[in-house]
């Protein structure tokens, strides 16, 4: 958690803390990454107040909401894959921590978040049980080591309803002016107060202030998608798309019909989603702008892959490859060679998966050479221990262990507990495999000192059958006391590796 020592020896400090802590967050989002940001408030407009200054210092970046209240793991997913960018905000997040459908699967999909640059912002009240962190971190260990930063921010009782007020002027003066994906608070009834405000609003414009009026129109139909109501959303999309037409608004025109896909999505009509999904591509393909069809066949590729369809998923993936090949795009592109590689793995085949595996970790590191974005290594890292796994279903264990260390040294650099334990475990089965029992014993011991020395249930969870009749050979003391030890070995051979490689 993010803390400042002076927070503690001034009352007044303790409680308007905003410009203070948010410093470090305004820094650390100046490079588009993905990142995990857990903001925890005392006052609901301390996230009306982080938004709005994300959106000033930020204006190019798109905004989204999801009220965890109000949402499921299916519409969580979707409407985060669907934004590609910016940045992405959950309020409510305790109620995530209740539901297991949602932080299991979130927590399961950690490497596919992290593939796009998103900050992932989410928010939780003051008023939620103080081990809010803990929890995140047993239910969610995956993601939590993902975290970029934790901030607790508080503001004093008596500005609340002055910070109030200026949100109000603010948001009212953004009606006319602003095309950020999210207006209104967190709730349903503010979003639909928002809703009804806009609505009035459009009834006063004139039917010559198209600029004005599709600025609403686009606003209006955001609102309708947070609420769930698709028709109403498809039917204000219709007339943003006829204003666009009218006004020759082609770019526009392609975000509208890539939305309508989407919401057709949602609604299970997966031949009106493509119908739409292609006239996005036919526009972008004759805008010729690249980036932007490379983008959205990586997301069909994505809508196919969740729905089963490997084939399919595989050929807009492929497609993609192209576009961002002839661009340069290399961010794109390395995820893209990342997505391949993985398609290749389920449909078993193994050969392929590795080539595109490699050429994904080659263009990352590129990537990461020149950015130095962490998250980058992170996904190398995943990559490395994908290549592993593919080695290994193979029956090509040597190999397997080659590439799991390439991950675990990286995983141990990076501070990934988490993902260090899971490899560590990986190699202890690629010894088991090879019938070399003694070593894949030490990798075990190693690995389940790590997790219980870290706190990772999860983790433990998953190699419970391993390290159960170890434990109970030598008894708990006794293999604490032997990992303790393997650990400290490990530790010097690690930190060796680490300055050799500098």
């Amino acid at each position: 958690m993010l803390k400042n020592q002076n927070y503690t020896n001034n009352m007044s400090d303790k409680f308007n803390n905003y410009i203070e802590e948010t410093k470090p967050l305004f820094r650390l989002l100046r490079t588009e990454a993905f990142r995990f940001i857990i903001v925890r408030y005392n006052h609901y407009s301390l996230v009306s107040r982080l938004k709005e200054d994300l959106f000033r210092i930020f204006p190019e970046r798109p905004q989204n909401t999801i009220d965890a209240r109000n949402t499921d793991y299916r519409l969580l997913v979707d409407s985060y894959y669907k934004a590609e960018k910016g940045f992405f905000f959950i309020e409510n997040f305790d109620e995530i921590l209740a539901n297991p459908e949602i932080y299991t699967g979130l927590n399961q999909r950690r490497d596919k978040l992290a593939l796009t640059p998103i900050a992932l912002i989410v928010f939780i009240s003051s008023s939620t049980e103080e081990l809010f962190a803990r929890q995140i971190m047993e239910k969610m260990p995956d993601l939590w080591s993902f975290r970029s930063l934790l901030l607790d921010l508080k503001v004093e009782a008596s500005q609340m309803v002055q910070i109030e007020n200026s949100n109000q002027s603010f948001v009212s003066d953004q009606v006319t002016i602003t095309t950020t994906t999210t207006l209104g608070g967190s709730t349903i009834e503010e979003k639909e107060l928002e809703l009804d405000r806009l609505l009035k609003r459009v009834s006063e414009i004139s039917e010559k202030e198209l600029l004005l009026l599709k600025t609403a129109y686009e606003q209006i139909a955001k609102l309708y998608e947070d609420l769930y109501k698709h028709d109403e959303a498809i039917k204000y999309l219709s007339k943003l798309e006829d204003i666009q037409t009218g006004i020759g608004d082609k770019s526009g025109l392609g975000t509208t019909y890539n939305d309508l896909g989407f919401i057709y999505s949602q609604k299970g009509e997966l031949n009106m989603s493509l119908e739409f999904y292609k006239k996005s591509l036919e526009i972008r393909f004759e805008l010729n702008d690249k980036v932007a069809l490379g983008t959205t066949y990586n997301n069909l590729g994505g809508t196919y892959n969740e729905n089963g369809n490997s084939e399919e998923a595989l050929s807009y993936y492929q497609k993609a490859e192209q576009m961002f090949l002839s661009t340069g795009y290399k961010h794109g592109l390395g995820i893209t060679y990342f997505n391949i590689g993985f398609v290749y793995s389920k449909l078993n085949y193994w050969e392929e998966s590795l080539e595109y595996l490699v050429k994904s970790e080659k263009v990352l590191t590129e990537v990461g050479d020149q950015k130095k974005r962490s998250e980058l290594q992170k996904i190398i890292g995943n990559v490395y221990n994908s290549m592993g796994l593919a080695y290994s279903n193979k029956g090509d264990f040597n190999n397997a262990i080659t590439y799991h260390h390439q991950a675990e040294k990286i995983r141990y650099e990076m501070g990934d507990d988490s993902g260090l334990v899971q490899t560590l475990y990986n190699i202890g089965m690629e010894w088991l495999r090879i019938k070399n029992a003694e070593k894949a014993v030490d990798y075990f011991i190693l690995a389940g000192f790590i997790a219980k020395k870290k706190g990772l249930d999860f983790e433990l969870k998953q190699m419970d059958w391993a390290i159960r009749e170890i434990i109970k050979k030598h008894g708990e003391s006794n293999f604490m006391e032997i990992g303790e030890n393997h650990y400290k070995s490990w530790l010097q051979h690690a930190e060796l590796e680490k300055k050799s490689s500098k």
